[in-house]
């Protein structure tokens, strides 16, 4: 059910937003216009299944027909204006693994007034027709948190059958949102349409290489028609280093103004979103009386140390007291919320979290500015397309410390934000002070940390026994940036025996067989961007180690992290974009046993990197040197400077890969002097 529910999962999240930015005023049809001219759309009564290629007929799965019509239209005895959804969807299906996707139908109901229509049947390929039961129409009742849902199996579904369905659902109207037409599943005879009022005009973007939609004006005399066709929507598969949800080929649509109202005069800017988010964060601060100002600069005093006189300070304490303190409520908005009730409560909404933290940093003097972007790993910001759809996720940014705060993930201290958020932009919005109704908002870069920043760092001294019967390693490795934020705030809100197991999952890569022994942990969050954590420890294996013959053989790869060999894959259609740029450094001491060398020491030596304009930006390198009698210094290094690389680079991101992994198979050879 979940990989079926990913696909209607996500376009609800925007849809559901019906923010009704203006008021539409109710009004009479024009003049002899009707209500909702799809309200007679059908599918063909009769039929048989569709003629396929020969290479279509080996796909498991092939969407025939996925038909979306968006029709805003005014009521005709009330004036109200009212949106109409309706899907049209026929698929056929080639395996029982396609049977076992597409047999259940889902349609979300969060915003649905009622159910125009809801029909279904399977067309056999020897022609039997079997239709939808409605009785057998049920409710799923918040799955995943995503509202309520109407589901039904098609029954009779056979392989080389088509499943087909059409719903149309009477809405409140939705002023923006996004449709998504690439899957897994190649798509034909794809199309969209929104349709509106003669005043109502919308405007659309696509992306990914989908065709732009285009205007028509004259197929209704009382209409506008927005509108696309595919005839064809080839699949796109999951690429490595790519992230698939942001590559499919989707449409943003939005309402762009009134003609009645205002010629040409748009609605949604980033001008007017900023005052819109600033008004709805700000505007407790504005109506706080007296009494509750006394309040919050009473609570200030409490939660901020007399000593703290710095910015950073005053920012830390009033994250930690927050982060450890209030509750986020999932799936709530409370328009009314404000700070106080927020800390009453002790839980809030994720606009009541922001209203708070925005309300302390003002009466704290702390310059600040909220800022609004979007997850890059779903759809980057496009500051070129002003819509909603790319304000979903809050941030706060320090001008003074050029250091930004993520309110509702409480894994990550002032300074570290989601990665997701970064390499990226947002909706920069500055508070009004006291005194001045005055605000501004921008569009900014969110930058992405540096690769010093997010650092493995890694000392080891191995030492073999004599009989090599065991392997004894002191070891000393820190953490930094991204790589140390999950294991802080899991050590940090552990119990004592929840923290050793913390310690030993990190140890654990150095052997099943693994005895521990003298660990010292540090770790410290006061400073951004130099967040670490730090092991220490002794630990004694025999997990590497294996006869061969007279010799002895050393999986000196064991002590690294595991890397899989990558084969040449077919061709590359995505550019590459990593999560976060970031470095591997491990150093190893490794003593060699009295009597004994290591045949194959050159292996040691590895090398693969990506070079641009003379500077490498990616690399995987290891070499040794022998700094004594009995003693080798193996120095490791990966790192990756950039966060996108261009697709004709994967062969090198595979080499880099590679070479890893080939160190991890890496066995030296001791042996025996003459």
């Amino acid at each position: 059910m979940q990989k079926a529910f990913w696909k209607i999962t996500f376009a609800i999240y925007f849809f559901g937003l019906a923010i009704n930015l203006h008021a539409i005023p109710a009004r009479k049809p024009l003049s002899g216009s009707t209500q909702f001219v799809h309200q007679s759309y059908n599918w063909i009564q009769k039929r048989t299944i569709m003629n396929l290629s020969e290479v279509e007929s080996q796909e498991t799965a092939i969407i025939l027909k996925d038909k979306r019509l968006i029709e805003y239209a005014y009521d005709l005895k009330t004036g109200r204006l009212f949106m109409y959804d309706t899907r049209h969807k026929i698929i056929r299906v080639n395996s029982h693994s396609a049977i076992e996707e597409f047999n259940k139908v889902y349609i979300p109901m969060r915003n649905a007034l009622s159910i125009i229509e809801i029909k279904a049947r399977f067309i056999s390929k020897t022609g039997r027709i079997v239709e939808l039961d409605k009785n057998q129409i049920k409710d799923l009742d918040n799955p995943y948190n995503a509202g309520l849902f109407k589901i039904f199996a098609i029954s009779g579904a056979e392989v080389g059958g088509e499943i087909e369905y059409i719903y149309t659902l009477k809405q409140h109207p939705r002023f923006f949102g996004r449709e998504i037409f690439q899957t897994s599943v190649t798509a034909k005879d794809v199309s969209f349409e929104i349709v509106t009022p003669k005043n109502l005009v919308f405007e659309a973007k696509s992306y990914n290489n989908f065709p732009q939609m285009e205007m028509d004006i004259d197929r209704y005399a009382d209409k506008n028609v927005l509108g696309v066709y595919v005839n064809k929507v080839e699949s796109l598969v999951p690429e490595q280093y790519s992230y698939y949800h942001a590559n499919l080929m989707r449409v943003d649509y939005k309402w762009g103004y009134d003609k009645e109202q205002t010629e040409k005069a748009h609605l949604m800017t980033w001008d007017y979103l900023g005052e819109f988010f600033h008004s709805d964060i700000y505007s407790f601060n504005k109506k706080m009386t007296l009494t509750d100002r006394q309040r919050m600069e009473k609570f200030l005093k409490k939660i901020i140390p007399a000593s703290a006189t710095s910015v950073e300070e005053k920012i830390k304490a009033i994250e930690k007291y927050i982060k450890q303190n209030i509750r986020l409520a999932e799936n709530s908005h409370n328009k009314e919320e404000n700070p106080l009730d927020v800390l009453r409560n002790r839980h809030g909404s994720e606009i009541g979290i922001v209203r708070l933290f925005a309300a302390l940093f003002t009466l704290a003097d702390v310059e600040h500015e909220v800022v609004l972007t979007t997850d890059r790993t779903y759809a980057k910001f496009d500051r070129d397309f002003e819509t909603l759809n790319y304000l979903d996720k809050y941030l706060f940014h320090f001008p003074n410390t050029q250091h930004f705060l993520a309110p509702h993930s409480p894994e990550y201290k002032y300074g570290t934000v989601p990665y997701h958020y970064t390499h990226n932009q947002g909706l920069f919005i500055s508070p009004s002070y006291e005194g001045f109704d005055i605000f501004s908002s921008k569009i900014q870069e969110i930058p992405a940390s540096e690769y010093q920043s997010n650092y493995d760092l890694t000392e080891l001294n191995v030492k073999l026994a004599p009989n090599f019967s065991t392997t004894n390693i002191h070891l000393k490795r820190s953490f930094s940036g991204y790589y140390a934020v999950n294991l802080l705030y899991h050590y940090e809100n552990s119990s004592e025996a929840q923290k050793k197991e913390v310690i030993e999952n990190v140890l654990r890569r150095f052997g099943n067989d693994i005895k521990v022994a003298n660990v010292e942990v540090n770790h410290q969050q006061d400073d951004p961007y130099t967040d670490y954590f730090k092991i220490e420890a002794d630990l004694t294996t025999s997990s590497p180690i294996e006869y061969a013959g007279n010799n002895f053989l050393f999986r000196i790869g064991d002590l690294m992290d595991k890397h899989e060999k990558i084969s040449k894959e077919q061709e590359r259609h995505l550019h590459i974009e990593r999560d976060y740029q970031q470095g591997v450094h491990k150093i190893i001491y490794l003593e060699i046993p009295e009597g004994y060398w290591i045949k194959n020491i050159t292996s040691l030596n590895q090398e693969a990197f990506i070079e641009e304009n003379g500077e490498r930006t990616a690399a995987f390198t290891s070499r040794y040197d022998v700094v004594g009698n009995n003693l080798i210094r193996i120095e490791i290094e990966e790192f990756y400077k950039k966060i996108d690389y261009s697709k004709d680079k994967i062969q090198d991101f595979h080499k880099i890969t590679n070479a890893a992994a080939s160190f991890n198979k890496i066995a030296l050879i001791f042996e025996k002097e003459n």
